[in-house]
């Protein structure tokens, strides 16, 4: 209706005047269009007036945030470390179980048909001991035992020149640990329940600049955070680098759980990788490993599984659309299932093998895809 307005107003009036008095009763109606417009947005301006608050809780526990906000038609999203939260469409979020998967940063979207607003950031965190992480390689302590949670903080963690570094995007914040194994056996390590987006490395090794990865993951845990698995040995000291993706301060969670006497996990020797290609183009997926029991591979697409991918190896002569998504390689044994890290296979206009459309800006610096 405005667009009609202006429209039959420009047409009618401004066509029969003189050009400089035509030019100023433009005007004049512009600025009265403008003022309507302005006052309609105040109208169906929305604002948040009750902040969510970050809350420190036992585990199992339950967990309320809220928040308020004025404007009419009011909805609302909430997400955690910036992933949206499934179902979690009203003003208040109920935690009614607190694990480490439901912690993290809590954020609200309140928003109408025209204006939106979002919240402070609300840290939902388990009551845990502090971890004895240090900002330096040499000054890192020493942590044990089979199982353990705890947490620390991204709060004054810089980075060093000699830091291990991921094959893409930059590390912020880095934070280091040595964990002795007292038993063989393999063992998960994770991040789940931190507040910002991680990067976790486990390495052998006592010269910074010269360590042997063991396992390396940026978001195989849920939210942004990350997960590794491994088979340790008894005794050995294992280097711990926690990372931040991103700037801030932040709390982070680490939880390792060790399983002795298990049948040992197998070793991957080759891992499947993000493919970045143009339509239409061959492509392929393997997985290689050695495994001490018989093992089989199974392959799952955007987690359904794939008929007759029970093979190391996946092949296609010509990429279509409907092979866009994520890929799971899951080796099976008697004793023990294991997932690899998904992969994605995706598209871009300019085949650019090391871009790919996730929330990592680094990646896409200096290519034809970065808007300047």
């Amino acid at each position: 209706m405005k667009a009609k307005i202006t429209f039959l107003i420009g047409a009618v009036f401004i066509g029969s005047l003189a050009p400089s008095r035509g030019a100023v009763l433009f005007q004049q109606i512009q600025d009265a269009l403008d003022s309507l417009t302005l006052g309609s947005n105040v109208v169906n301006a929305v604002s948040i007036t009750l902040e969510p608050l970050g809350q420190t809780n036992l585990l199992g526990t339950g967990v309320t945030l809220s928040v308020a906000a004025t404007g009419p038609g009011l909805q609302y999203k909430w997400t955690l470390n910036g992933y949206p939260v499934p179902g979690a469409t009203n003003a208040t979020l109920s935690l009614n179980n607190l694990t480490t998967d439901t912690c993290g940063a809590y954020q609200a979207t309140v928003f109408n048909g025209i204006d939106s607003d979002w919240s402070t950031v609300a840290n939902v965190q388990p009551v845990t001991l502090a971890l004895p992480l240090s900002n330096t390689f040499s000054n890192r302590l020493t942590i044990t035992g089979l199982i353990g949670l705890g947490s620390g903080t991204t709060q004054g963690a810089t980075t060093e020149t000699a830091d291990p570094k991921p094959a893409s995007g930059a590390l912020y914040h880095t934070l280091w640990m040595t964990w002795i194994a007292p038993a063989n056996g393999p063992v998960e390590m994770n991040t789940v329940g931190s507040a910002i987006d991680t990067w976790l490395g486990v390495y052998t090794g006592t010269v910074q600049s010269n360590l042997v990865a063991v396992a390396t993951d940026d978001d195989n845990g849920d939210y942004g955070t990350s997960s590794v698995e491994f088979n340790a040995q008894i005794g050995k000291a294992y280097q711990i680098m926690i990372a931040a993706r991103n700037y801030g301060t932040a709390p982070i969670l680490f939880n390792w759980n060790q399983s002795p006497l298990v049948v040992a996990l197998p070793v991957i020797t080759a891992s499947p990788t993000n493919i970045t290609t143009l339509l239409g183009s061959a492509a392929g997926l393997s997985v290689q490993y050695t495994a001490t029991v018989p093992t089989t591979v199974q392959w799952y697409h955007n987690g359904q599984l794939m008929t007759g991918a029970a093979q190391n190896s996946l092949q296609w002569s010509q990429l279509s659309l409907a092979d866009l998504g994520t890929y799971q390689a899951v080796l099976n044994s008697a004793q023990w299932v294991y997932q690899l890290a998904p992969v994605e296979i995706q598209f871009n206009t300019e085949g650019l093998a090391k871009v790919a459309a996730r929330k990592k800006l680094a990646e896409a610096v200096g290519t034809g895809l970065l808007g300047q």
